[in-house]
């Protein structure tokens, strides 16, 4: 906690808001997503009703753990506290993914399904690949996003991602658009998913590392993920690092104000 009260003081000191950039990118970027006060009500009104479901379930928990949950049996409301994308985070990467205009999307940790849906609904989305290692949240992840009939656009991958990811990546025949990491939160899982996902990201894909302050084996791996040289600008809120792909920008490291 002390960890995160730091790193919170370190963004908030040295975070720039919309009038502080000059580049006509970042602005106008800037402007298109960060500013943007998207929320999906359809989405958010299922997530309510998680929050209000008590019912327990038995987790695998196959990556860090959680210091707020540390038994592996929770209630679905618990899991809907405290492990879901909140809303607006969740509407930055919707307002990226239609910004960009992205078709093929990645995500590691399914959950409940509630960020998947907003990975999914931008119009040009053909496909969300979402991998979760825990059986009964992809049987209640896939339930949710037949409720919000966005099943079609969502390949739903049940298994140890750290097994399960080379393998895709390896049959895949096309590339990804855009990659969202929130599994395992371990320097060495993240960093190895990083390095799998950008092998076969497009030539303006963004990659979007979740929970870069939740501890220090975090943040080290975001400080090290950021100078990677296939990447030229590289943004982070408190929450996320946001990576892009770019060859016609220079190679800049910004705080932004979310």
């Amino acid at each position: 906690m002390l960890f995160q009260v730091y790193r919170y003081f370190i963004y908030w000191l040295k975070s720039y808001d919309r009038h502080s950039l000059q580049s006509p990118f970042l602005f106008n970027l800037y402007d298109q997503c960060f500013s943007s006060s998207y929320s999906n009500e359809r989405i958010e009104q299922l997530r309510a009703e998680l929050k209000k479901n008590q019912t327990d379930i038995e987790i695998e928990d196959l990556g860090a753990g959680s210091r707020v949950m540390p038994s592996n049996k929770r209630s679905i409301s618990s899991i809907a506290y405290n492990s879901l994308t909140s809303s607006r985070n969740s509407a930055l990467l919707k307002s990226l993914i239609d910004y960009f205009k992205f078709e093929i999307i990645v995500e590691l940790g399914t959950s409940l399904g509630i960020n998947t849906a907003y990975l999914a609904h931008p119009s040009l989305v053909k496909k969300v690949f979402s991998f979760e290692g825990d059986k009964q949240l992809i049987g209640l992840a896939k339930q949710n996003l037949q409720e919000l009939k966005l099943i079609k656009k969502v390949d739903l991958i049940h298994g140890n991602i750290d097994l399960a990811l080379p393998d895709f990546i390896d049959s895949l025949n096309h590339e990804i658009d855009f990659g969202f990491i929130d599994a395992n939160h371990t320097k060495q899982a993240s960093l190895k998913y990083f390095e799998l996902l950008k092998i076969k990201l497009s030539s303006n894909g963004i990659i979007v590392l979740d929970d870069i302050n939740w501890n220090k084996e975090m943040r080290e791996a975001w400080d090290f993920i950021r100078q990677d040289k296939l990447f030229t600008l590289s943004i982070e809120t408190y929450q996320f690092g946001i990576l892009f792909k770019r060859a016609e920008l220079a190679k800049e490291h910004w705080l932004l104000t979310f």
